[in-house]
């Protein structure tokens, strides 16, 4: 009788055992499965870090009155010189990316160049770019520095190879040649500048939140289409717009009656049609006092796609073209800048005769703007005011230009970043 119930508890116990095991193997399993599954996905989406450490060194001359009195007679002939370096180090993971800017800076000067120097040198400088830097504005020839202060003078690109880190050293060569005028007043007074390194502007600007146009203000780019397959980015923030007006755009008439548009929304109260190559294309409406951003792409097989907000607002074929400059209707009278996107205003030159026919916006606050020809970024403007002067306007990360008005009225700027 005992060993009986003996059995009949043992039996019981051992099947819970097997039952118990099975399912914490099955929920292990499933538990690792899932674990492995996400550690996978997680690594694979682990972003490459970089660390970018740059060291630099101000430059400049110091003119002495020694070096004043002597006569320019030779123009190849410096009579004063000095060399300064911004050298970065990027470290991180195998094939990870830094890439920076450099900028030629003043950074307190106390000499002030002969207003007119005409054929003549005074302060020039050499910038000497490595391998994996790109020259900007001076191709490692000597330029006068009045024609590089504040500009983009090199863009750096550093994969970081197997080992860790890599390195670029850009330098800089001042040199002051004696105008041969009298300067007597400025003996030993500093020429004084740095290369600086920064991701969108150079110390001489001041980056704010966005700047604010109506009325007459507007931006020439300067810049008209190469290529058919084009993007236009806009960040933005319509104010008042109660009549038909433009964001931006251009438009040029490739014979006596007719034209092609470049990307241009136009419209009222918030309300834009978007009229490329031979005419409107669609519509989108991102209202009043609404900040959006807004994407106009096209390509060689003539489709246009626009996104509002990073949503797709319609996709199409059209017919034209957005190449403006090459086919505008030329004139003996043809303004330069035929071609030219605008911002805060559709750019018509009237068949290319005149710089007339620009087209305003109400009222917009602009916080970015970008135009990308054939993949390859030409602008990519930030709203910023010149520190030396407080002028407003936006600076170009591609050219090292500041694009200010070029209407009536004045913009306003956002607060300080």
């Amino acid at each position: 009788m005992q060993q009986k119930n003996t059995r009949l508890i043992i039996i019981p116990l051992i099947s819970l055992s097997i039952f118990m095991i099975l399912i914490f193997g099955a929920a292990f399993a499933y538990y690792a499965a899932n674990t492995s599954m996400n550690i996978s996905n997680y690594q694979l989406s682990l972003p490459k870090q970089t660390s970018l450490v740059c060291t630099k060194q101000d430059c400049g001359v110091t003119v002495t009155p020694a070096q004043m009195s002597t006569a320019n007679t030779d123009a190849n002939n410096a009579v004063a010189s000095n060399t300064c370096y911004v050298n970065c180090t990027c470290s991180g993971t195998q094939g990870s990316v830094c890439a920076y800017n450099i900028f030629l800076v003043e950074v307190g000067s106390t000499y002030v160049a002969s207003p007119s120097l005409g054929a003549n040198k005074e302060f020039t400088a050499t910038i000497t770019s490595p391998a994996n830097c790109t020259a900007k504005n001076s191709s490692g020839t000597e330029t006068q520095v009045d024609n590089m202060r504040g500009k983009l003078v090199s863009q750096c690109t550093l994969t970081v190879p197997q080992g860790g880190s890599v390195s670029a050293n850009v330098s800089a060569e001042f040199k002051y040649y004696n105008p041969n005028v009298n300067q007597a007043s400025q003996a030993g007074k500093v020429y004084k500048y740095q290369l600086s390194t920064g991701e969108d502007v150079p110390d001489s600007y001041q980056k704010i939140e966005y700047i604010t146009g109506g009325g007459g203000s507007y931006i020439d780019t300067g810049y008209y289409w190469q290529n058919e397959n084009v993007e236009i980015y806009l960040d933005a923030l319509v104010t008042s717009n109660s009549s038909n007006q433009s964001l931006f755009g251009n438009e040029e008439y490739y014979d006596n009656s007719n034209r092609y548009f470049a990307g241009i929304p136009h419209g009222a109260n918030g309300n834009y049609s978007i009229y490329v190559g031979t005419g409107s294309q669609g519509n989108v409406n991102p209202g009043v006092n609404n900040r959006f951003t807004l994407q106009i792409i096209t390509t060689t097989q003539k489709n246009i796609k626009v996104l509002l907000n990073g949503n797709q607002a319609f996709s199409k074929t059209y017919s034209g073209t957005v190449i403006t400059r090459a086919n505008a209707y030329l004139t003996s009278t043809t303004s330069k800048n035929v071609g030219h996107m605008f911002l805060f205003s559709n750019h018509n030159s009237s068949k290319g005769a005149s710089n007339g026919g620009t087209q305003f916006i109400g009222g917009m606050q602009v916080y970015a703007f970008r135009l990308t020809d054939n993949n390859v970024i030409v602008r990519d403007l930030i709203p910023c005011k010149r520190k030396i002067d407080d002028i407003i306007g936006m600076y170009d990360k591609v050219t090292g230009e500041f694009f200010t008005n070029k209407g009536s009225g004045s913009f306003t700027a956002g607060p300080n970043i």
